[in-house]
């Protein structure tokens, strides 16, 4: 996989824990004030969302979660993207003056 400059994520979502799902797993969530919305995540979804501010290439990012022993495989690494892109999660570029 080509390395990918990874988009920063807004800094005002927080990362919070949620109740159990219906079998007990621990599960969390995202708040996002500007929707005033609860996006609830899967146990990678959480590991990759805690572990992204930490990483600036996808590569890097996946490197980071093998070491924790979390793997994940390019097509659930995509559809988490398009969530956070989906969502409007991405922080907006600066314009230079």
């Amino acid at each position: 996989m080509e390395a990918n400059a990874l988009p920063k994520l807004r800094q005002n979502l927080s990362l919070l824990t949620a109740p159990p799902d219906e079998d007990g797993e621990p599960r969390w969530q995202i708040f996002d004030p500007l929707s005033n919305k609860f996006y609830y995540l899967s146990r990678t979804a959480f590991y990759i969302f805690r572990e992204w501010r930490y990483a600036s290439h996808d590569n890097e990012l996946l490197s980071r979660l093998a070491q924790k022993g979390i793997d994940v495989d390019e097509k659930e690494f995509d559809y988490f993207l398009r969530f956070l892109e989906s969502n409007h999660f991405w922080r907006l570029a600066q314009k230079k003056i």
